[in-house]
Formats: C-alpha cells, sequence, structure tokens
C-alpha cells in the first residue's frame, strides 16, 4: 500500500471521528438525565435538612436541660454549704455545753463524796461543831440553797444539750438529704451530658451528609450548565451550518496565492488524486473561511502540521502543510481570524486546502468567491 493512501485512510478516520459529535438531541437527553438526577439530590438535600433541623432541636433542648441541672446542682451545692455552716457552731456549743455539764457533775459527784466522809448525817456533825447557835442556821441554809442552785443548773443545762441535740440532729439530717439530692443531680447531669455529646455528634454527622448532599448538588448543578452551553454551542453550530450552505461561492480564500494543484487532479505516478488545493504561498498568514471550532491541531503523516474547523453539521475546513498552527483544539473562531503560518514543509512553500461535507472531500472552488481574499496582516 501506497505511503499516501495509509495517510488518506488516517486522515479519513480523523474525519469520521470529528463529524460523530454528540447530536442536540442525545445532549437533551444527558440534560434532561441530569436535571432528574438534580431534583433527586435536592429532595435529598431537603431531607438531610429537616434531619439537620430536627437534631438541631433536639441539642438545643439537651443543653437546656442540661443548663436546668447545672443551675440546680449550684443552688443545692450553696444549700448544702449552708447547712454544714449551720451545723459546725450548733456542734461547738454543743461540746461547750457537755464541758459545763460534765464540771456540774464533778462538783455534785465531789459534794456527795464530802458527805460520806463526813457521815449520814452531816447537818448533826455541824451543829456540835459550830459553837455559836445562829451561825449553825445560816451555815445549814446556804448549803441548802446552794444544793438547790447545783440541782437546778444541772438541770438547765441537761434541757439545753436536749434542745442542742435535737437542733444538731435537725441540721444534720437536712445535710444528709441535701447530700443525697446532690448525688441524684450529678448521676442526671452525667447521663444528660453523655446524650448530649451524642446529639452534638449526631448533628455533625447530619451536617457532614448535608454537606455531600449540597456539594453533589453542586456538581450536578455545574454539569447541567456545562451541558446547557454544549447544546447551546451545538445550537450555534447547527445555524453556522445553514449560513455555510448559504454562503456557497461566496465564502473569501485563506489567504493570497495561486492554486498549484486543483482539486480532482492527479498526485504523481501513486494513483490517488488532490481532495483540495496546493495554494503556492510562501510566509503568509492563513486565517478560517467561516466562523467555527478547531477540532484537530497537530502534525498528521504528509499532511504535515495540520489544523481542522468544524462549522456545523459536518463541514469542515482543512489547512495543512503550515509551518506554525496558532490556534489550539477546542478554540472558537470568526470569520477572517489567523489561525496558521505557512513556511516550507513537507509539500513545499505554500498551503493544503480543503472543504468537507462530512467525510467526503468537496471542490473549493465551488465555496470560495475568487474575487474575496481576506486581507492577511504582514507576518
Amino acid at each position: 500500500t501506497h505511503p499516501m493512501a495509509l495517510v488518506h485512510r488516517r486522515l479519513l478516520a480523523v474525519l469520521f471521528l470529528l463529524s460523530t459529535s454528540l447530536s442536540a438531541q442525545q445532549l437533551q437527553q444527558d440534560l434532561d438525565g441530569v436535571r432528574e438526577a438534580l431534583d433527586a439530590a435536592q429532595q435529598t438535600l431537603r431531607e438531610r435538612q429537616a434531619q439537620r433541623d430536627e437534631l438541631s432541636t433536639l441539642l438545643a433542648q439537651s443543653q437546656s436541660q442540661v443548663q436546668t441541672l447545672n443551675e440546680r446542682t449550684e443552688t443545692l451545692t450553696t444549700a448544702l454549704e449552708r447547712a454544714r455552716a449551720a451545723i459546725a457552731p450548733l456542734q461547738e456549743a454543743l461540746d461547750q455545753l457537755q464541758q459545763e455539764r460534765d464540771r456540774d457533775l464533778q462538783q455534785v459527784a465531789h459534794s456527795w463524796a464530802q458527805r460520806y466522809r463526813e457521815g449520814q448525817n452531816p447537818n448533826l456533825r455541824l451543829v456540835l461543831s459550830v459553837e455559836q447557835p445562829s451561825a449553825v442556821a445560816r451555815t445549814l441554809a446556804y448549803q441548802e440553797y446552794l444544793q438547790q442552785y447545783r440541782r437546778e443548773q444541772l438541770g438547765a443545762l441537761e434541757q439545753r444539750g436536749r434542745e442542742y441535740d435535737a437542733l444538731l440532729d435537725s441540721h444534720q439530717r437536712e445535710r444528709d438529704a441535701l447530700q443525697q439530692q446532690q448525688l441524684a443531680l450529678l448521676e442526671q447531669l452525667e447521663k444528660q451530658s453523655k446524650t448530649l455529646e451524642s446529639h452534638r455528634s449526631l448533628l455533625a454527622s447530619a451536617q457532614r451528609r448535608f454537606d455531600d448532599a449540597a456539594e453533589h448538588r453542586r456538581l450536578l448543578l455545574a454539569e447541567q450548565e456545562s451541558l446547557q452551553r454544549l447544546l447551546t454551542q451545538v445550537s450555534e453550530l447547527a445555524t453556522r451550518d445553514h449560513d455555510f450552505l448559504r454562503r456557497q461561492g461566496e465564502l473569501p480564500w485563506p489567504l493570497r496565492g495561486q492554486v498549484q494543484h486543483q482539486f480532482g487532479e492527479p498526485r504523481g505516478n501513486s494513483g490517488l488524486r488532490w481532495q483540495g488545493w496546493f495554494i503556492s504561498a510562501p510566509s503568509q498568514a492563513v486565517s478560517a473561511i467561516h466562523p467555527g471550532r478547531v477540532v484537530y491541531s497537530d502534525w498528521l503523516g504528509n499532511y504535515g502540521q495540520l489544523l481542522i474547523i468544524d462549522h456545523g453539521q459536518g463541514f469542515l475546513s482543512l489547512y495543512g502543510n503550515v509551518e506554525a498552527l496558532l490556534r489550539r483544539t477546542g478554540d472558537e473562531v470568526l470569520e477572517g481570524e489567523l489561525v496558521a503560518r505557512t513556511g516550507t514543509s513537507i509539500l513545499g512553500e505554500g498551503l493544503y486546502f480543503e472543504i468537507r461535507a462530512g467525510s467526503e472531500p468537496s471542490d473549493p472552488r465551488t465555496w470560495l468567491n475568487p474575487a474575496v481574499v481576506i486581507a492577511s496582516p504582514p507576518l
């Protein structure tokens, strides 16, 4: 097989791939699918937002309950401190009263011991030991008064002791009750704190799920916008196609030059024919003959540096054998915009130019107006 035939078949394959882009109907189907996915994502987002809001409410309730328990615990702790403070002076007073009672009991015990030492009738011994009878009466009255005072004082001490015991017992019972309440509150506080932490963890998890759903929705929106732009571009390409057809025979030349090889001429002894023009034009700027999108900009075998512009619905213009490519694949170009520069390449000094409808080459003479040449700026 001749090398030119291999290159030609490769070019046909490239052009076929470029001409089989997504149709507007396919893009619309993809867009509808993305919109359906977007609706589902929006529903998921609403559900997760509702879950997050419900958990936020539970968290607020838990925080309020913890706050209430903290306040009750603080109030109870203050009351407990007051109860303990009230017990201390009572205990001190009771201890002092006990000391006084012990002293009085010692005095009574001493008095009874003295009586025992004096015998069974100490008053008789006192009468016999005193010389003046008047002094005996005074002494007896004094001792009787003293004993009565001691009995009354001892009774008062015992009464005060019973009162202090009762008050101390009351305060101790109050303290014990407060301590029990404090322990119960602390236990409730610990449980509620664990519940609060659980709600916080659940809320954080719900927030992450909400963020994931929001990110998924954002990506779908971006994809929808991208497909919408692509659909718009396809529609524009369809419009360009009608323009391209209407302008048949009126399109400008890509550069000034002399056609050295015509469409359909044999290509030497290769058995192939020229499928476009070779325009002799050294060192000139090459311009797009019609608006479109660059779909190929690279080296391609015997075509050398090759640039292909898609004008919509499979209408393509090819610019080969150039020295420099000035646009990249994917670039949008306008009519008359510079896309390449000629020089000395594989086929010589000049531009290889083709127009194709789908994968079939078409004679440029039927498309270009020989009187219209785009003015190229000097290089």
